[in-house]
């Protein structure tokens, strides 16, 4: 094990080697984190009575809603409350945590991290805010045009 400190720099020194983490790599850590804890919690998977037709297996409750909980909170952070990530994993959850959308949400942590890691979301976060910034530019262009008319009056 190594020993940690703050250098001079700012920088979290483990043994000599600078480690720094900036928010994406933060995230991605985070991601991978659920993903393994979910494979984790998904082991503990417990099939119903064989006279129980129609009700699906369970996990660990309270490692799972804990789990649930975590993982919501970042995609949220992530990638906004309005992305199909969320509202993919939120879905997956109406009717409670157990073993079949707890797979399905393991799938969607999968498929966030992989969009994540590959840059597809930064993508669409520059393209929003290069039209944000062409409606600002329009709005700016729009009051200049009327000021210069309301000073020729």
């Amino acid at each position: 094990m190594g020993f940690f400190w703050r250098g001079k720099d700012g920088y979290l020194s483990v043994r000599n080697r600078r480690v720094h983490m900036n928010a994406d790599e933060k995230i991605l850590q985070r991601l991978q984190q659920l993903i393994d804890r979910g494979l984790e919690i998904k082991n503990t998977k417990k099939s119903p009575p064989s006279n129980f037709i129609g009700f699906d297996a369970t996990v660990n409750s309270e490692a799972a809603n804990q789990w649930h909980a975590s993982a919501k909170s970042i995609l949220g952070k992530a990638f906004g409350r309005d992305s199909e990530h969320y509202s993919l994993f939120e879905a997956c959850f109406e009717k409670g945590v157990t073993y079949s959308p707890f797979v399905r949400g393991i799938g969607i942590l999968k498929a966030a991290q992989e969009d994540f890691e590959h840059g597809y979301i930064q993508d669409v976060k520059n393209l929003v805010a290069a039209e944000m910034f062409s409606d600002l530019q329009s709005q700016l262009l729009s009051c200049s045009t009327l000021a210069i008319l309301d000073q020729r009056q």
